[in-house]
């Protein structure tokens, strides 16, 4: 079962890589950024695509002034099916990872 968290689903896709079994840890470490920089890009976009125009103000002002939590909450009730978005970039960027 993947980890929830990105920074660990990030790890966990890496030790799935063949090529990289035998790579020193330091030299994954430095993947792990540019990987969840590359990773939270692709949510984000997806979760811009699905958000309904009338709500993109508000969303605007909560990546302005609000926490975290509060985007969060907000996404999920703005955009329905918001876990299988971001579960569908997840698989996604693993299988183009992996070259599955």
């Amino acid at each position: 079962m993947p980890p929830k968290d990105l920074p660990s689903y990030i790890t966990w896709v890496v030790d799935q890589k063949p090529e990289l079994q035998d790579t020193p840890q330091e030299i994954k470490d430095e993947l792990y950024p540019e990987l969840q920089g590359r990773l939270e890009s692709l949510i984000n976009t997806a979760v811009l695509a699905a958000l309904p125009p009338d709500q993109l103000p508000h969303f605007e002002r909560l990546l302005e002034h609000g926490s975290e939590n509060d985007i969060q909450e907000f996404c999920h009730q703005a955009i329905p099916n918001m876990d299988e978005i971001v579960a569908r970039i997840l698989v996604q960027f693993r299988n183009e990872y992996l070259g599955a």
